[in-house]
């Protein structure tokens, strides 16, 4: 049998619904998208849409064949493991990504809204970092400014204390100077008073 008979004799895919009116049944609002009426939409319009007569394919009838004419032997496929057999989940992953694959673009629409969001979000969230690191630098430089100003004040401080503290030590001694001194005055006077007494009593005892 001839690789041409083969083909012909292949059974043909499952044709899929007409995605021309599903998409004309669908009415999208690109102001207000709202996904749940959408897929609601999409939902009735699949369902709603004509299925194909058993009979009908897809695609032309193959050409018939021609009669078997000699030819080159077919070349034997190369020797390799056989391929594991596809279970259910691979199957259900392949009607459901066959079923809505029609839909991809409109999905896209739908997401394209969100996906320009997210873009904006980003900038914004981009431009807000760099305005924030421009912040915190200038914070920084400010903060060591501070710093500096506050060390000059410490400095100036502990100037003044040890000024204040010889200040008080000075006055401290000078008061005990004074001290001394009226100390020293009260014994002057009393000595300039016993004198005095002296000089009077030796003039009255000169003139007697």
């Amino acid at each position: 049998m001839t690789p041409e008979r083969l083909r012909a004799e292949k059974p043909m895919d499952k044709p899929e619904p007409p995605v021309k009116d599903i998409l004309d049944a669908i009415d999208i609002d690109y102001e207000h998208v709202d996904v749940a009426a959408l897929m609601a939409q999409i939902e009735k319009a699949a369902a709603a849409a004509p299925a194909p007569e058993p009979g009908e394919s897809a695609s032309p009838p193959a050409p018939a064949a021609p009669p078997d004419e000699p030819g080159p032997a077919p070349v034997p496929p190369e020797a390799g493991p056989a391929p594991a057999p596809a279970g259910p989940k691979s199957n259900l992953q392949d009607r459901a990504a066959r079923l809505l694959s029609p839909f991809f673009p409109i999905m896209r629409l739908i997401g394209l809204p969100l996906h320009q969001e997210i873009r904006a979000t980003q900038a914004s969230l981009h431009a807000t970092n760099v305005r924030i690191d421009r912040d915190v630098t200038a914070i920084d430089l400010r903060l060591d400014e501070a710093r500096r100003d506050l060390n000059k004040t410490h400095e100036y401080v502990k100037l003044l204390h040890n000024l204040a503290h010889n200040l008080i030590m000075v006055a401290t001694s000078q008061k005990i100077e004074i001290d001394m001194l009226k100390s020293k005055v009260r014994v002057l006077e009393k000595d300039l008073e016993y004198l005095q007494k002296r000089e009077r009593a030796l003039e009255e005892t000169a003139l007697k």
